[in-house]
Formats: structure tokens, C-alpha cells, sequence
């Protein structure tokens, strides 16, 4: 992989791993990070809230922020990591880590970026482009974004929790949950939470011997055949694929 080159204010690359990653920056982000997924799946487990980026997805990671991160994908895992000091106009805004919906202009901008990944004026530009499409859809502290975070971090700690006991420990009515889900581009409550479990799922089938039915007793699905399903819908693998796959690393 050609290395990019860098400055003191910013850092652009594209980082490439087979099949499984794990970063311990419990030290804190040296930067402010843009992060843009092309190939695999993350979760970020940082000191208040856990964040899961899909494949398409842009992430906001900031400053200082303590996280590790768990990363996986069926072959390889892509991502392009923007790394950046400051924001323009002297934003002094407090934005959490978050995932961003992406757009075609956005996915334009990180793709003619990461043509050769240096810190130049050509790419400068691409970025502050996208830099500027991205500031409008942040949440910062305080603000919508925290009710998505504490949601799923909630979703992470109680797997078999209701939607209507996810939106009182928000303190938002189930309603004001399903919107602030809908004009996130996170899908539903219950997407989420159908996620979270299928994470849990692939982790308890790849390190324990508890049968399918135990997992799924254990994470709370109606039953078993409903747990294959949900399984099958958002990892693509039925629990002894994913089984014989951990058997081979």
C-alpha cells in the first residue's frame, strides 16, 4: 500500500486489513478524524457511548476522543482515515463521535481524495468540501446526536430492552425516538437494536460453545429460527458459517 505523506495539521490514508482489526486509542485520537468505510463493519467503544459503522457510512471521531475499536469483514476491511487539527471558520463547536449519512457528493470528495492521499492544495480542497458537507449533518453535544448515542450504548448493555424502555432512559417519548432514528438515516430503533444483537451473536458464536439455542435464549430472541433470520439478515452467514470461519483464523 503506497504511504501517503503528512503534515502537522492534517493526515490522509487509506488503511487496509484481512478480515479482522482492533485499535486500542484509549489514549485519546491524537486528531480530529473523518473516517469513510468502503469495505467490512466497526464498533467503537469509547468512555460514554458506543458507535457501529456500516459499509458507505462516514464517521466523525474527535480529538481527544478515547475509544478502542473492533473491526471485521467477510475479506478485507477499507476504510480512508482524514485526519485534521481544526475545523474552518473557527467552528468551535463540541460535536460528538457519530456516524454521518453519506451522500453521492460526499462519497465524490473522499474517493478523489484517497486518487493519491497526500496533503496538498488539490486534496485540501476536495477536503474542505467535504469537510463542509459533513459540519451541517454533526450533531453536537447536547443535541440529538447524544439521544442516537445513549440509545445504543443502552441497546449494547440491555440487548432485550423494549423500544419504550430505550426511549424513557433517553427521556424522549417512543415517538420522539423513531424521529430523531428517522432524520439520523440510522433506520428505526428496532433496526438498531436487531444489529446490536447480531454483533453480540457472532461474537458469542465464535468464542463460546453455547449452542444456537442457548445464544438465543441469552440475547433474547423469540426463538431460534427468529434468531437464524436476524443472524442471516445482517452478517449474510448462518451461525455455523461464522463458526467455521473463527475455527480458521
Amino acid at each position: 500500500m503506497k504511504q501517503p505523506k503528512s503534515s502537522n495539521y492534517f493526515w490522509f490514508r487509506q488503511i487496509s486489513s484481512h478480515r479482522y482489526r482492533y485499535t486500542d486509542v484509549r489514549h485519546g485520537a491524537a486528531m480530529h478524524f473523518l473516517v469513510y468505510l468502503r469495505k467490512g463493519r466497526a464498533r467503537f467503544v469509547g468512555r460514554d457511548r458506543t458507535v457501529t459503522i456500516e459499509q458507505g457510512q462516514f464517521m466523525y471521531i474527535p480529538e481527544g476522543e478515547a475509544y478502542q475499536s473492533y473491526w471485521q469483514a467477510e475479506e478485507e476491511i477499507l476504510f480512508d482515515s482524514l485526519g485534521f487539527h481544526w475545523f474552518p471558520e473557527g467552528d468551535s463547536a463540541e460535536y460528538t463521535m457519530q456516524i454521518i449519512p453519506a451522500d453521492d457528493s460526499m462519497i465524490a470528495l473522499a474517493d478523489a481524495i484517497s486518487q493519491n492521499r497526500q496533503v496538498c492544495s488539490e486534496n485540501l480542497g476536495y477536503f474542505f468540501a467535504l469537510l463542509s458537507a459533513v459540519v451541517p449533518k454533526m450533531a453536537t453535544s447536547g443535541a440529538e446526536g447524544d439521544v442516537l448515542q445513549k440509545a445504543q450504548l443502552y441497546l449494547y448493555l440491555h440487548p432485550e430492552a423494549s423500544i419504550a424502555e430505550v426511549a424513557a432512559n433517553c427521556a424522549i417519548s417512543q415517538s420522539g425516538l423513531y424521529n430523531a432514528f428517522a432524520r439520523s438515516g440510522w433506520g428505526t430503533p428496532n433496526d438498531l437494536r436487531q444489529r446490536i444483537r447480531a454483533e453480540m451473536a457472532v461474537e458469542l458464536l465464535q468464542t463460546t460453545d453455547l449452542s444456537v439455542e442457548e445464544i438465543s435464549t441469552r440475547l433474547s430472541f423469540s426463538s431460534a429460527s427468529y434468531f437464524r433470520k436476524i443472524l442471516k439478515k445482517h452478517t449474510g452467514k448462518t451461525p455455523s458459517q461464522l463458526r467455521k470461519e473463527a475455527a480458521l483464523v
